[in-house]
């Protein structure tokens, strides 16, 4: 069994990426703090259970999200480019290992977010199980929804 499982592992991409354009009818200045407030992501994030600060280096944040489902991710913020630029990245103590970068663009009419995100698992005897593909294209999903339910209230 053990074999199988790193035989179908090792077949399997590391990573999965997915990258999207998110229009969101709010001005630049709600969406970037909406966006970059990870403290506040509770509100609104409809997926999170719990946000724990962790520390900061180099004045960027470390927090942990709980999921109301699933595992616990710790994140590190990157870059941080003010009404231009969220960069954050998992921090590879869990299973997974990931990537995040959400670029910030305005118009008249609102806030465009250009969204890149990668997924993956290191341990190729946890990729069939991870369902990384899945989990990425939901999450994003769910992230979008809420963002846009929580901005875009009439």
């Amino acid at each position: 069994m053990f074999l199988i499982f790193l035989i179908i592992g090792l077949s399997m991409p590391k990573e999965h990426k997915i990258s999207r354009n998110v229009f969101i009818k709010a001005p630049l200045d709600d969406v970037w703090n909406t966006v970059t407030n990870v403290v506040r992501q509770i509100e609104w994030r409809t997926d999170l259970q719990k946000i724990e600060l962790k520390d900061s280096v180099d004045d960027y944040l470390i927090w942990t999200e709980i999921p109301k489902e699933g595992n616990s991710v710790t994140q590190q913020m990157l870059a941080l480019q003010e009404h231009k630029l969220f960069e954050k990245e998992i921090i590879p103590t869990s299973m997974y290992v990931g990537h995040s970068l959400i670029e910030f663009s305005s118009s008249q009419a609102g806030t465009t977010l250009r969204i890149t995100e990668s997924l993956g698992v290191d341990n190729p005897l946890k990729r069939p199980l991870a369902k990384i593909s899945k989990k990425l294209e939901a999450g994003a999903n769910q992230y979008q929804e809420d963002l846009k339910k929580y901005l875009e209230v009439a």
